[in-house]
């Protein structure tokens, strides 16, 4: 298991960059970093400020490839909040891969981490000042 994780963290890339930096930028734009915040009206979580729809969808990417799951719950825990977020930000690359996108934009990625799938795909995956915020530390 700690060669697939890794293999995901440190060769899975966009344009480049890992998911190591990916996450880390994305950490640092939503809560500077702090795994203990609460953010959005007391429904956002930790250093990625995960709603619990992003939560499941993370855990859903995980199961299907028999890895560990977290509950909601365990949200304060930072390894389960590291996989969940690397499980939410593989789930859009399969989403992407699915669309004929093998190599999605650091800002297409963040603009999915922001808006959800279904929000990216109505702004037609336009960077926003968040996104570009995201690639440009990502990078």
């Amino acid at each position: 298991m700690k060669t697939l994780l890794a293999s995901l963290f440190f060769t899975s890339t966009c344009f480049g960059v890992s998911n190591e930096r990916m996450l880390t930028a994305i950490a640092l734009v939503e809560s500077g970093g702090n795994r203990l915040a609460i953010g959005d009206h007391h429904l956002a979580y930790g250093a990625w400020q995960m709603h619990r729809l992003a939560w499941i969808d993370g855990n859903r990417w995980l199961a299907s490839q028999g890895l560990p799951t977290y509950p909601i719950s365990q949200w304060r825990d930072p390894k389960a909040q590291k996989m969940v977020a690397l499980g939410y930000l593989e789930g859009f690359r399969r989403l992407f891969k699915a669309q004929g996108v093998s190599d999605p934009t650091p800002e297409q990625i963040a603009t999915c981490w922001h808006l959800g799938w279904a929000g990216a795909m109505r702004s037609g995956f336009q960077a926003s000042d968040y996104a570009q915020r995201v690639s440009n530390l990502a990078r």
